[in-house]
């Protein structure tokens, strides 16, 4: 039975988000390249075919350069991390604290401090393979050549790091360049269904319209991810109608529904599998959930326009990201009105999903917008034509929905923020 997908998927999310999960692995690769190295080292028929004098580097000189890359590294290494620590929390506190996450998992800085963490441990490892000549006849000096050159190859990558590090962190912390990232993004993902019922179950109905029962979610927390096909293949095996009622992004408490049952009699068995088909954490996460980059634009326009930030630019940059992925869901031809109701007419199959309408998708982006940009002038201008420009390419419920904003934002009602 296919099933323990979503905890799966909320492993590799929670590993894409840790900050230590690459260093890590760039430590482990250190040191086996260094036992690696040391047996090359140990083996001279493999260096023979190298120019003689090649590797000439004596025991006090190889423990010595070492050293200096194995403090060196771990120094910058510390910087960098606090570095790091400094641009983490001036964003977080300047644009939300939801972008932490985008920071954690940057793959730039993550990389960064593996390479030095990787060089620092790499220089450890060869240095205690380094061998003096002792007082007796036997005793032979020994430098693992190969191993020092691949140290100082590793340095030299450390300071290529740092370098880049050092452009990298003002460059990611930048506002252009933090919305733009989230703005790309979106409309990547609003381009495709976050969620799509699986082959298999479409096209049937299961045999009994009853009994209906729910089942429920069994812990507190969001919904972190979802596994449609072992929905499906519960749905297929029970010959069971299944609609999920908690999508991804959702907080469910542990009394509340995740699921509704139609066509089978209650089964703790099938309560059980269900609950494996939903990951459930502390916090949000984009996978599955395009609403959450949404929520971290509508945010950074919010706090921008706060009295005490007062940037409307901010805000009408965060805006026009959010148009584009209006446009780009209509570019996509997931909305024509026809084709809407002729799919709501139609019976669902075994796995009904949630799906984000473009409508939906309006009104958790501008429309949140809209009670924060229409007090400032300079916003609430670039709202107006934003809309304007909207209501040119949309048709039919879209085009009406855009219209209804435009009078809202012309004229106010009551209950939203002023």
């Amino acid at each position: 039975m296919r099933l323990g997908t979503a905890f799966l998927r909320q492993t590799a999310i929670e590993l894409r988000a840790s900050y230590w999960f690459i260093p890590a692995a760039l430590v482990l690769c250190a040191i086996a390249l260094s036992f690696a190295l040391g047996w090359v080292d140990r083996h001279p028929w493999v260096t023979s075919f190298l120019p003689d004098g090649f590797f000439s580097a004596k025991p006090e000189d190889a423990r010595a350069t070492l050293g200096v890359i194995a403090s060196a590294s771990i120094g910058v290494a510390g910087v960098m991390f606090s570095i790091t620590i400094v641009a983490v929390t001036f964003a977080s506190g300047q644009h939300g604290p939801r972008l932490i996450g985008n920071f954690m998992r940057d793959r730039g800085a993550q990389w960064s401090l593996g390479i030095l963490m990787a060089t620092f441990v790499f220089a450890l490892m060869v240095l205690r393979a380094v061998e003096g000549a002792g007082p007796g006849a036997n005793s032979h000096a020994y430098v693992p050549q190969v191993s020092l050159w691949t140290a100082l190859i590793l340095s030299l990558m450390s300071v290529g790091t740092t370098i880049y590090f050092i452009h990298h962190v003002p460059d990611t912390i930048d506002i252009a360049n933090l919305i733009a990232a989230l703005g790309r993004q979106l409309c990547l993902r609003v381009r495709q269904p976050d969620l799509v019922v699986p082959e298999a179950a479409r096209g049937l109905r299961p045999e009994r319209e009853q009994p209906v029962w729910e089942v429920k979610a069994g812990k507190p927390g969001y919904v972190r991810a979802v596994d449609p096909d072992g929905m499906a293949e519960i749905a297929v095996r029970e010959s069971l109608r299944i609609t999920l009622l908690a999508p991804p992004g959702s907080f469910v408490s542990s009394a509340e529904a995740a699921f509704r049952v139609e066509g089978g009699p209650p089964a703790d068995e099938i309560a059980a599998a269900l609950r494996k088909t939903i990951a459930i954490g502390e916090g949000k996460t984009v996978e599955q959930n395009t609403l959450f980059l949404v929520e971290q634009l509508v945010e950074m326009a919010a706090r921008a326009l706060s009295p005490g930030v007062n940037d409307p630019f901010t805000a009408v940059y965060c805006m026009n990201w959010l148009h584009a992925a209006l446009i780009a869901r209509l570019e996509a031809g997931e909305e024509e009105p026809e084709k809407a109701e002729m799919e709501e007419e139609e019976e669902p199959g075994l796995v009904v999903l949630p799906r984000l309408s473009w409508r939906e998708l309006l009104e958790q982006s501008l429309g949140a917008c809209l009670p924060y940009a229409r007090p400032d002038p300079l916003a609430g201008a670039a709202l107006r034509k934003l809309l304007g420009r909207l209501h040119g390419h949309a048709a039919g419920p879209d085009k009406a929905a855009v219209s209804r904003l435009l009078k809202r934002l012309e004229a106010p009602q009551e209950g939203d923020r002023t």
